[in-house]
């Protein structure tokens, strides 16, 4: 396949762009079609041998829409404190209600905890089906699911399909010290599991992220592992201050679980402020909302030599 073409952004980047089509591998299949984009550094083309960072962002068509997240705008504003990165925007799968179902099925490990599982069983089953004895709106998305989660497929894809042909085409630094991976949401949960237990990822941007999941299994998996300085990542974990209206039996399911997993990491050994930082930024849970979440995570995971 091509392996794309220069083209000029907004935000005066160089860009290289390519189609990822089912028939790339079998195993992705289910994945459907993924455009990516990858936004080089004005510094990659003064030094031939230097590399840089590099940022795999999950949502990519909102990273580069000036109308929802915008974050190549945010990333340069801030390019005078961030160091220079490669920026790899993963597109999704466009919008509405299927896309946005086939979103959540792509970043959503398989479920492991027996009573979710169950009743996401009993889900696939009923048409509009709601969590039993609420009257509340379910935020837990795996209910609505029409096939099983599959984050598994779309990892295997980003660390052994995507990022090898990143580090043949671009100045990458391969290391694991030197990846990060990013995105918001479910995107953010994506990128919290395999910085935690891919041993390939060692920088995670996650903004809003749905510690829900599966019972708060990632909390999980960070309070039963053993955990060494070289294997916890640098971590950003960034929530709104109006998020709290995202509920379920009462329940925050949206600022509380984030909280508590990062009182788990600090207990793991995590170094608070200098390995992991939790931020409360203001807004709610929209796009347009991201910004300063956005700011924060950048600043934190991709300090200037100068100011760090």
């Amino acid at each position: 396949m091509s392996k794309g073409c220069l083209i000029d952004s907004f935000a005066k980047e160089r860009v290289l762009e390519r189609k990822f089509s089912p028939e790339i591998d079998r195993y992705h299949s289910d994945l459907g079609n993924r455009f990516v984009q990858i936004i080089l550094p004005k510094e990659a083309g003064t030094d031939p041998a230097r590399r840089f960072p590099v940022l795999y962002l999950l949502d990519g068509e909102e990273a580069v829409n000036r109308d929802t997240w915008n974050f190549l705008a945010i990333l340069q504003r801030l390019r005078s404190e961030v160091e220079p990165l490669i920026v790899v925007a993963l597109h999704g799968r466009g919008r509405g209600p299927e896309a946005s179902q086939q979103r959540v099925a792509d970043m959503g490990f398989p479920l492991k905890n027996a009573t979710r599982r169950a009743l996401w069983e009993r889900a696939l089953q009923v048409d509009n089906f709601r969590i039993p004895d609420t009257g509340e709106e379910s935020v837990e998305y795996y209910f609505r699911l029409r096939s099983e989660p599959r984050g598994d497929a779309l990892a295997h894809f980003v660390l052994f399909v995507l990022k090898p042909w990143i580090d043949t085409i671009a100045p990458s630094d391969p290391a694991p010290g030197m990846t990060a991976l990013g995105g918001v949401s479910m995107a953010a949960l994506f990128a919290l599991n395999l910085a935690l237990s891919s041993g390939l990822v060692g920088r995670a941007f996650a903004v809003s992220p749905s510690c829900w999941w599966d019972d708060e299994a990632l909390l999980g998996l960070v309070t039963t592992k053993d955990w060494t300085s070289s294997s916890r990542a640098r971590l950003y974990l960034g929530y709104g201050s109006k998020e709290g209206h995202l509920r379920l039996n009462g329940r925050d399911v949206a600022t509380e679980p984030v909280i508590r997993l990062h009182a788990a990491l600090i207990e793991a050994g995590w170094r608070d402020g200098v390995d992991v930082r939790l931020g409360n930024e203001p807004g709610k849970h929209q796009w347009q909302c991201f910004g300063p979440r956005t700011e924060a995570g950048l600043l934190f995971l991709f300090p200037r030599a100068d100011q760090r």
